[in-house]
């Protein structure tokens, strides 16, 4: 078995938030009315759990009711996302160990 090192775990670990953030801030900027980089800004924000409340997600008319898809991505699987996100560093180091 190969071993994984620290800088490995780094590596998967920005990989993988990069993946989030760009994921995240192109849906947010194809649904909300914001450039892409302040999509980035937004999601950067909310996945850490600063929330300045500049930018909030679904505050146009109607919109939870009226794109349920947006509704699910913005509460569920963008959550989701960051929690395997910040669980997999240590669940790889747990098969190594």
């Amino acid at each position: 078995m190969s071993q994984v090192s620290q800088t490995n775990l780094i590596v998967v670990c920005m990989n993988m938030s990069s993946v989030v953030v760009a994921g995240g801030a192109w849906v947010f900027c194809h649904y909300e009315p914001w450039p892409y980089l302040d999509s980035i800004y937004y999601c950067i924000i909310t996945l850490t759990t600063i929330g300045f409340g500049d930018y909030v997600a679904l505050q146009r008319n109607e919109d939870v009711h009226s794109r349920p898809e947006y509704f699910v991505f913005s509460f569920v699987l963008l959550s989701k996302l960051d929690f395997i996100r910040s669980v997999l560093p240590s669940f790889l180091l747990s098969l190594v160990i």
